[in-house]
């Protein structure tokens, strides 16, 4: 799961952990150094929010991207197969109908 959740998406662009959280986690622990007090502001905080939100821009934009290039794909795919069928057809007109 682990594995998984590191590897990068082809749509994205990044693992589904750093879309999650911001950044590839490293699951070692450091028991070494102070921990914040109760109520403390840790200084990094803000910049985590802020590094969040150009990430979560970044998603955005590589999501935008995939899905136009999906688009192309399927219209152009469904455009040569309409020209081999006999070509483009209008809409069906209703006196001709069934």
């Amino acid at each position: 799961m682990y594995a998984c959740n590191r590897a990068r998406n082809a749509t994205t662009g990044i693992s589904p952990s750093e879309a999650l959280l911001g950044y590839q986690p490293d699951f070692r622990i450091d028991l070494e150094g102070e921990l914040p007090q109760e109520g403390e502001i840790v200084p990094a905080a803000k910049d985590r929010i802020e590094k969040l939100h150009l990430l979560r821009q970044q998603l955005q934009d590589h999501w935008a991207t995939s899905v136009e290039a999906q688009q192309r794909n399927y219209d152009r795919k469904t455009h040569a197969q309409a020209l081999q069928e006999g070509g483009s057809r209008g809409p069906v007109d209703q006196e001709s109908s069934f």
